[in-house]
């Protein structure tokens, strides 16, 4: 038995839209930018797969902006915010728990351009600090950027409130991560101005995703050169990946409505088994969380050594902390905000399915764990 247990990192491609994408290498190549027929071809097509985008999200087309996945997007989003918006204010807010291509946004911004950036704290479970985010809030401040969902525990950002706390301050743009969201619950942006996600996270194509930007939003255009179908992001277009991304999306809110209840079961029954193991401490609050992830901790044990024996056995996991467990700089940053001590936040374990797992399956991850656990060394 294999147990593919690492979806929030990336997903396999869904077999229909590999087979259209395929299609469209090999029969529709030509630029969306040329101007024969065969270019035409390929820009209405594109331009189909963003109404259809538009449609499933309840949002205008031409709101939708391609791009080469979150990361891409959260740069352009941030900086680009930054930078247009630098004459009205010159504070940014963001949480401590967001991926590193939003946190490492801010420290550029911080260290290069001398913006004021503020973090705000979470609770236990990886919720953001409303409060603190509400006294944060002011007249300088020009950029807020909260992740929709926690990739390390799958903690979900109360976007709702956030938006009311931020709408009191109309010059504010309020940006976020949306990756580890969509295809996994429901998503409203109307909440939010800008949001980003990567297509490879809903069973699309590796290196394409696209940007929601609202009308009113204007971006520092990070990316010069020849602007095509795209003003603010030059180069050609990665046609056939922004053809099929609809597709992969349409299909992750079928399965989210079909597969939400069982994969909540799914989380519990898992959760459940796991604390009975002595020396495990899940780290993921099911009740505020995505249904798909579970974060964990093996005290004591290397999570690299973990992964690689687990691997041996068919089970495919990952996590945040790298090989040197006694660095501190090497724990995990969403389990140290969430005031978690060393031991836990250094030998976390993180397993993400995309559908529930099945009784036999869950035995065979629960009892191949408790091997691991047996035949490896603790490092303390």
């Amino acid at each position: 038995m294999e147990l593919y247990l690492d979806n929030a990192s990336t997903s396999k491609i869904d077999d229909d839209v590999l087979k259209e994408y395929i299609n469209l290498l090999s029969k529709q190549y030509a630029s969306t930018g040329s101007l024969h027929s065969l270019g035409v071809e390929s820009l209405i097509e594109e331009n189909k797969s963003k109404e259809k985008i538009a449609n499933l999200l309840k949002v205008k087309p031409s709101e939708i902006l391609f791009d080469s996945g979150a990361t891409e997007g959260n740069n352009f989003a941030i900086k680009g915010v930054a930078l247009n918006y630098k004459n009205r204010g010159h504070t940014i807010i963001t949480s401590k728990v967001e991926h590193p291509s939003v946190m490492q946004c801010f420290q550029q911004l911080e260290k290069d351009f001398n913006f004021k950036c503020l973090y705000v704290d979470v609770d236990e479970d990886g919720i953001i600090d409303l409060k603190q985010l509400e006294n944060y809030l002011n007249n300088d401040v020009i950029l807020v950027s909260i992740m929709a969902v926690n990739h390390e525990v799958g903690a979900i950002m109360p976007l709702k409130q956030i938006s009311q706390l931020v709408r009191k301050y109309p010059k504010i743009i309020f940006h976020s991560d949306i990756t580890q969201a969509i295809g996994k619950i429901k998503i409203d942006l109307s909440l939010v101005d800008i949001a980003t996600m990567s297509a490879h996270k809903i069973h699309g194509i590796k290196g394409s995703g696209f940007i929601y930007k609202k009308e009113k939003v204007n971006l520092y255009p990070l990316i010069s050169g020849h602007p095509a179908n795209n003003a603010l992001r030059a180069g050609t277009s990665n046609f056939p990946s922004n053809i099929v991304l609809s597709l992969a999306l349409e299909k992750s809110l079928i399965a989210l409505n079909k597969n939400f209840d069982n994969l909540c079961l799914c989380q519990q029954k898992i959760i459940n088994l796991l604390k009975e193991i002595n020396g495990v401490v899940v780290n993921t609050n099911p009740n505020r969380s995505i249904p798909s992830i579970i974060n964990f901790s093996l005290i004591g044990y290397n999570p690299e050594v973990v992964i690689r024996d687990l691997s041996t056995k068919g089970i495919y996991v990952s996590s945040k902390s790298a090989c040197s467990v006694a660095i501190e700089k090497q724990a995990s940053t969403t389990l140290m905000a969430m005031n978690k001590n060393m031991a836990i936040a250094n030998s976390s374990i993180r397993i993400s399915f995309d559908v529930p797992l099945n009784d036999e399956e869950i035995t065979f991850l629960i009892s191949s764990l408790k091997e691991t656990m047996k035949n490896i060394k603790k490092y303390n």
